[in-house]
């Protein structure tokens, strides 16, 4: 079994958990990112590292979007319907949404859930948008370099000029920065972005283990 099919594999189980979790009642809103205190901290510490590099009328993709738990105090930031997401797992975003709708409604009233999208192929062209910030929070930590790939080909053709792609990744399971890994990522970047080594998580005053940050830019 190939990286791909492993990667699959895992992916799906992750899916049925959720589905299983939502289908009995036991998954609660903040379960995504942990305990309740923790995900308040990383709401935190979200806003506090991305609202700074944005406008209110900066157009944000969230890719792996989960549940909008992490990115909610974005939301509140932007414009009505500048926040578009993107999430593997049907089941967990329309979760999401329905709890922002009942516990968060002035959040839920700033979305456009036209900007909603459900794929597994990183189908973010389909948005027709150039985006000022893309995050991808604890979703290259479990895809393979081939998914990278692909996903990084279509980031150079929604970004907009002077646009910057920020995501988090791990390498080799170390907790330490890898430059060979490193090395890799900056390989399949297209020649239209530059990309940029940022620090781990707990540098960044994060708690999310071992991941590490990158940021892209477009260069034109």
């Amino acid at each position: 079994m190939g990286d791909l099919e492993i990667n699959n594999y895992r992916n799906e189980l992750y899916r049925r958990k959720i589905r299983e979790s939502i289908s009995d009642g036991s998954l609660e809103w903040g379960d995504i990112a942990g305990s309740a205190e923790n995900n308040w901290h990383r709401q935190q510490a979200v806003s506090d590292f991305f609202i700074p590099k944005l406008t209110k009328s900066s157009k944000f993709l969230d890719l792996g979007c989960g549940s909008l738990t992490s990115c909610k105090p974005i939301i509140d930031f932007l414009d009505n319907g500048n926040y578009y997401g993107l999430e593997l797992i049907p089941e967990l975003l329309f979760f999401g949404v329905e709890y922002l709708e009942k516990h968060h409604p002035e959040t839920y009233k700033k979305l456009n859930v036209d900007h909603l999208i459900v794929g597994d192929d990183f189908p973010v062209l389909s948005y027709g948008v150039r985006f000022d910030l893309i995050v991808a929070l604890s979703v290259f930590t479990h895809a393979t370099r081939v998914e990278f790939q692909a996903c990084i080909a279509k980031i150079s053709q929604c970004l907009a000029p002077g646009g910057q792609f920020y995501f988090t990744f791990v390498s080799q399971k170390q907790l330490n920065f890898n430059p060979r890994a490193f090395y890799e990522l900056k390989e399949d970047t297209p020649h239209n972005l530059s990309i940029q080594y940022i620090g781990t998580w707990t540098n960044l005053n994060f708690t999310l283990g071992n991941q590490q940050m990158a940021r892209v830019s477009r260069k034109f």
